[in-house]
């Protein structure tokens, strides 16, 4: 009986023991875990909902599309994961392993219930220990109600042991800022803490700023310390007392290289400052001190001291010292509901120049400011009691009071004088009863502002109410200008006294406007009339248009009705205009819309008018209708090239009309027949017929159709079709569209292109069009078939020309190129593509091929080659690289053409126009060519036959040149000295320079009846060889030359020969021995042929002052010498002195003449 109790008694406890370990074990597995979540989701007053429950409550557990939702915010998860070690819980810790949230977002939906004022904050009491090894966030997105901010990722580990918190590492990334930290914080008494943090800016065109800053201390004192850095060096330092119950502060900090905004340029800097704020919330004191510099002003000194609450601050002193006086600011502002000031001003010797560049001078001013802004309502007091000193080196004063109360305004006796000018304004501006009077006689205006000039006089007042004023002015200006505007004479009178019920008149006459180029004789206006009976009168002549117009109206009840008698318009190239008849016009006003009516009328000339019409209101539908009819196009010259001239009619409908906020507009022109005329130099005009053109557009829902039509002749036209829009979200503006056009007289273009002649061919174009305008796409085909040309300057008649450039919507947004042509007995082909994208610059790609294609044939050059190169252009920049063979070529050189040895860059010619080295092309080309000459390429010219080979290449921009490689010469024949040679060597050799090879030339000529061969050997840069001549065996020079010339010896030259012979002698002699004057420096060296080789001389000479010349003459075959004195008496007279063989004394006079 005993044990049946007991075990009766023992069931009941284990059955309770054993509870918790069947919960434990529910909450082990997925699905005991996904039943107990979803019965506490089942609450309703939660407000959460879980899509998908994954993983165990006892280790790692994954939630998806986490929803939850108050009154007040809502918070989205796209997924949330737990992952801790349950089993830790037996020693006492809490281990979360990690703690994962991808795409979190909340938003506050309202503002939530303030928290009852005195709740203490108490930490409960926690006996575990806590520790977080990871936790992962983001992106993180919150919006409020007025702002949204995103956190792209949050990461943090920590731990809490004893009361203690340990954050061992948090970083934060936002778009614009990084964090990076660490601290600890003990969780009683007092909080001891200490923390460290890094931060990182980025700003938009800004240099980075970096920022240090640590915390350490308790409730009790916390102090505070950063260093910023990047842009600014900002050191902080902050004392806080007692934070958690009545916090009192004192901050100082001072900085260096402060501006705004932080990137480059500033518009206000400061190179140092210092400021101290202390005290508390309810009685704090602030401190400031800097140096500044605004844009475009000079470095000032700023002074800040004042002290506050958190409902008004009290401004002890502000005072700005720029580099002349100083301004002082004191006063109050509060805020309690809304804000109040009372200010003082106060500035002494201050130069407004220092603000205003144009505006030098010395200020004294003293003013006081009050006022009252709250919601509708703005009130406050401006009290100038002293503004004087001068400006612009002129005295100036001003005093008065200005009032501001509501919609009223009370001047009182403002008034200011700048030398001889003088402003004065007396009264009050409101709503039911004004009274204001104001005079201005400012009889210099010069002496107001730099570059203003004249005069202006005159009165005014304004009584009555706000709704019907009582208006009244007079003004005179004489002679008004100002920088590019300028007047001569104003008159302007103004009478309006509607309310008094009786006429007002208006009259306004100006004489001498001018204005951005524009120039007006003479404007007048005059009105005269009441609101329910009135005229206005107007006339214009200007310098290219006059117009002339005259209205008559009523207005009644919020409703204008008009009516337009007369206008007319005479314009230089427009001719003269006017109107059909009277227009009627009516605007009217009801329930805040305005509605206007215009019934049709037209401006006629001749045959031809332009007609309009407008009806609606303007807020919710508005339309309106153009008509031309029958105009001139010959009307349009003046705003056509002047070798241009269209003749023919016009025909156009416009129809617009506004529903709101959506325009829509219809367009259709048509001209029936029409010819374009091109004058040509030395030619007949080019006459381009045009038999029938008309264009139509449409602008709906913000998307543009157009179509045009034109025929041409008989058989050539040209269409197209293009849609445009609509524009959604800011993307691309869409494209659709084609063009079809078929061309055969093309001497249009063969008479803008003035280098070629006899164009000829068939233009087919059809193409497709598609994309948006950033990317445009082409589809199609335009091809150029059975064409030819001549080009007159080369020689060349270019032959079955064909070109194609065809679109394929395979490949949206290029095009391929091909082409095809002969000439001679060659041909040239062309392939490649271009790539349409904007963003990419339009490159084009381009194979060039030929074979023997002929480029010149002209008498002095033929010239056929064989190409292979590659183009790529982008931009502006052009690269060719590839191969040129030369296959065929005869030069034949009689002379060298005008301008062919261009000035060197030190050369001045007079007269002509030096180049501007500064100025770039704003284009470039690079090349790089292999050039190769073919085995018939001839060259004659300059004394020589010869046959060039060899192989080249050429690099090189617009700026430099290069050219490296060899050109020999065979089978060559040279005439040199009236003789003609053999060459056994010729070479021209590239290593830079393009225009100064190295030549490397032997020349031969076998003597007559003996076994002597004289050479002539060439060698060294083109711009400076040298030449020699010897022979083989060797013999005196003399000799040499003798052989080379007359193929004897010098015994046996004959008379016939001797002047050859002589001459050469010169040209090489002067060639080879020109350095003997810079050796013996001497002033002169010259040989001179006298007719004979016994004659010849070489004359040496130098001037032993600039009036005084020593000269020797030598026979340059024989002993006859000659000692010559030249005294140089005047500027005309010289006295000549010879002596040799024999005497003589001249004396000469010499006169210089153009």
């Amino acid at each position: 009986m005993t044990r049946s109790w007991r075990l009766k008694l023992t069931l009941p406890f284990v059955f309770i023991a054993l509870i918790p370990a069947f919960f434990f074990a529910m909450l082990a597995t997925e699905a005991g875990t996904r039943w107990f979540i979803q019965q506490i989701l089942s609450i309703e007053s939660l407000g959460t909902s879980v899509e998908t429950i994954e993983g165990t409550l006892l280790h790692r557990l994954t939630l998806k599309n986490v929803r939850y939702q108050s009154t007040t915010e809502r918070l989205t998860l796209d997924s949330f994961s737990f992952n801790w070690e349950a089993s830790a819980l037996l020693t006492g810790v809490v281990h979360i392993q990690a703690i994962t949230a991808d795409h979190v977002f909340l938003e506050t939906l309202a503002e939530p219930e303030p928290t009852p004022d005195g709740t203490a904050f108490t930490l409960p009491e926690i006996p575990l220990t806590i520790i977080i090894d990871a936790v992962d966030l983001g992106p993180l997105h919150y919006q409020d109600t007025r702002t949204e901010t995103l956190i792209e990722r949050i990461q943090l580990t920590a731990q809490l042991r004893n009361r203690k918190l340990h954050l061992t590492r948090l970083a934060v990334q936002m778009p614009q800022l990084d964090i990076q930290g660490q601290g600890e914080v003990q969780l009683h008494q007092s909080f001891p803490m200490k923390a460290q943090f890094d931060w990182l800016l980025r700003l938009p065109d800004t240099p980075e700023i970096k920022a240090n800053t640590t915390l350490a201390g308790n409730l009790e004192k916390l102090d505070l310390s950063a260093v910023v850095q990047g842009g600014v060096m900002l050191k902080l330092n902050a004392t806080v007392r007692s934070v958690a119950t009545q916090p009192t502060f004192n901050v100082s900090g001072n900085w260096q290289k402060l501006q705004w905004p932080l990137s480059t340029p500033a518009q206000i800097s400061s190179q140092t400052g210092h400021f101290n704020l202390s005290g508390t919330q309810d009685n704090y004191r602030i401190d400031l001190d800097s140096t500044l510099a605004a844009e475009q002003l000079v470095p000032f000194t700023l002074k800040l001291s004042g002290q506050g609450n958190t409902r008004t601050f009290s401004l002890n002193e502000l005072t700005l010292s720029p580099k002349q006086g100083y301004i002082t600011l004191t006063g109050r502002v509060s805020w309690p509901d809304g804000i109040d000031f009372a200010l003082k001003v106060a500035a002494q010797q201050i130069n407004p120049g220092d603000f205003i560049k144009a505006a030098p001078g010395s200020l004294n001013i003293k003013a006081d400011a009050t006022g009252r802004i709250s919601a509708g309502q703005r009130n406050g007091t401006l009290v100038i009691e002293r503004l004087d000193g001068s400006l612009h080196g002129y005295p100036i004063n001003a005093r008065g009071k200005l009032a501001l109360d509501g919609e009223q305004v009370r001047i009182t006796h403002l008034s200011v004088q700048s030398a001889s000018n003088r402003l004065s304004v007396n009264g009050r501006l409101t709503p039911k009863q004004s009274q204001l009077r104001f005079t201005i006689d400012a009889p210099k205006l010069a002496t107001v502002w730099p570059g203003l000039a004249g005069s202006v006089k005159g009165q005014g007042s304004i009584q009555g109410n706000y709704q019907n004023p009582v208006l009244a002015l007079e003004l005179v200006a004489k002679r008004l200008s100002f920088e590019d505007y300028a007047l001569q004479h104003l008159k302007l009178s103004v009478d309006y006294a509607e309310a008094l019920t009786k006429p007002s008149t208006l009259n306004l006459q100006g004489y001498g406007w001018h204005a951005a180029g524009q120039t007006i004789e003479h404007v007048s206006l005059q009105g005269s009339g009441s609101l329910s009976r009135h005229r206005f009168e107007s006339h214009i002549d200007a310098n290219t248009v006059k117009m002339d117009w005259d209205i008559s109206g009523a207005f009644k009840n919020k409703r204008w009705t008009g009516l337009i008698q007369s206008l007319t318009l005479e314009h230089q190239q427009l001719h003269r205009w006017q109107l059909a008849k009277s227009w009627p016009l009516t605007v009217a006003q009801q329930s805040g819309v305005t509605t206007i009516e215009l019934p049709n009328n037209c401006l006629i000339q001749d045959r031809a008018s332009v007609c309009l019409s407008v009806n609606g209101d303007m807020d919710k539908r508005l339309q309106g209708d153009i008509s031309v009819t029958d105009m001139n196009l010959d009307l349009l010259k003046a705003w056509l090239p002047e070798d241009l001239s269209i003749t023919g009619r016009l025909n156009a409908q416009v129809q617009a009309s506004k529903h709101g906020q959506e325009l829509s507009a219809q367009m259709q022109i048509d001209i029936p027949k029409a010819q374009a005329s091109i004058v040509r130099e030395n030619d007949e005009p080019l006459v381009l017929p045009f038999s029938a053109t008309r264009l139509d557009a449409d602008y709906q829902n913000e998307r543009l159709t157009a179509t045009i039509h034109s025929s041409l002749n008989e058989s050539d036209f040209f269409n197209a079709q293009l849609k445009i829009g609509p524009q959604r979200n800011r993307q691309p503006v869409p494209l659709s569209g084609a063009i079809q056009s078929t061309i055969t007289d093309l001497s249009l273009v063969d008479a803008l292109m003035p280098d070629i002649d006899r164009l000829r061919g068939k233009l087919n174009a059809d193409l497709v069009i598609s994309g948006d305008s950033q990317q445009p796409q082409v589809s199609g085909v335009v091809r150029l078939s059975e064409a030819g040309m001549t080009v007159p300057k080369t020689g060349i008649a270019l032959k079955n020309i064909a070109v194609q450039i065809q679109g394929d919507k395979n490949q949206p947004g290029q095009l391929t190129l091909s082409g095809h042509a002969t000439s001679g007995k060659g041909e040239v082909n062309l392939n490649g593509d271009l790539d349409l994208s904007e963003a990419h610059g339009f490159p084009v790609h381009m194979l060039i091929t030929g074979k023997n294609f002929e480029v010149a044939k002209l008498p002095q050059a033929e010239i056929a080659l064989s190409p292979n190169l590659k183009i790529t252009q982008q931009g502006n920049n052009t690269t060719v690289s590839g191969d040129v063979t030369i296959d065929r070529a005869t030069l034949k050189i009689t002379e060298i053409p005008k301008n062919a040895i261009a000035p060197s860059a030190d050369e001045e010619i007079v007269g002509d126009e030096k180049p501007d080295s500064s100025k770039k092309a704003s284009f470039q080309v690079l090349s790089d060519l292999n050039i190769l000459l073919g085995n018939k390429v001839h060259f004659s010219g300059y004394g020589l036959i010869t046959r060039l080979g060899g192989k080249l290449r050429y690099t090189g921009s617009l700026e430099k040149q290069r050219m490296q490689g060899r050109v020999a010469m065979s089978d060559a024949k040279y005439q040199a000295y009236g003789q003609e040679l053999k060459l056994t060597k010729g070479e021209f050799l590239f290593n830079g320079p393009v225009d100064n090879p190295w030549l490397n030339i032997e020349a031969s000529r076998k003597a007559i009846d003996e076994d002597v061969t004289a050479l002539l050997t060439v060698t060294g840069p083109l711009n400076a060889p040298e030449t020699k001549v010897s022979t083989q065996p060797a013999l005196p020079e003399s000799e040499a030359l003798t052989y080379l010339l007359t193929g004897h010896s010098l015994q046996r030259v004959g008379t016939s020969q001797s002047n050859a012979l002589a001459s050469a002698a010169f040209s090489y002699g002067a060639g080879q021995l020109s350095w003997l004057s810079d050796q013996m420096g001497i002033d002169e060296f010259q040989v001179e042929d006298t007719g004979t080789v016994e004659s010849s001389t070489v004359k040496l000479g130098k001037y032993i002052t600039p009036n005084l010349y020593v000269g020797l003459s030598l026979g340059f075959f024989s002993n006859n010498y000659a000692v010559l004195l030249k005294q140089q008496l005047t500027k005309h007279f010289s006295l000549q002195t010879q002596a040799g063989d024999s005497q003589r004394i001249d004396v000469k006079y010499q006169l210089d003449t153009d």
